[in-house]
């Protein structure tokens, strides 16, 4: 009887460690997949990023364009049916990004100018429109908006 008990224990013994090596080669297994799968994708995008830098410089500007455009068009387009299920009517939907562009470019333009007179020396009327500046974008981030969510 107490041998059979140190036979049931040796068996737990070797069944646990059986079970330790499989794991310890399925890691050496997927360790290797890992390895030998990234050689298989890096080489070659090494290889192109070094030999041929501006198709593949062009190819990543491209692939991420193309990815941002189609997130982009994807929440365009979850937008539009919140805003249709909301009750908004479809030239009030087009008009919202088309005013925000607008005022967007409108900030851009104005600063680009702001810089341009600086650079010409036109100090007095530069500093004149910087304080003109922060002022109407401070009344459209922290007033005009605040305004227009209420609504």
């Amino acid at each position: 009887m107490h041998i059979k008990n140190h036979m049931e224990e040796l068996r737990i013994i070797l069944r646990n460690y059986r079970r330790l090596l499989i794991n310890l080669l399925y890691f050496l297994i997927y360790t290797i997949l890992i390895a030998v799968s990234s050689l298989i994708i890096t080489f070659p995008l090494w290889y192109a990023a070094t030999e041929h830098s501006k198709g593949y410089t062009v190819t990543v500007i491209l692939l991420i364009a193309g990815l941002m455009g189609l997130s982009l068009i994807r929440q365009l387009k979850q937008w539009i049916i919140t805003k249709q299920k909301s009750g908004m009517s479809r030239s009030k939907i087009i008009l919202i990004p088309i005013k925000k562009i607008a005022v967007l470019t409108f900030f851009i333009f104005l600063l680009y100018g702001i810089v341009f007179l600086y650079s010409q020396g036109l100090l007095l009327i530069a500093v004149l429109l910087t304080a003109i500046y922060i002022i109407i974008l401070g009344y459209y981030v922290f007033i005009y908006r605040k305004i227009k969510e209420s609504i």
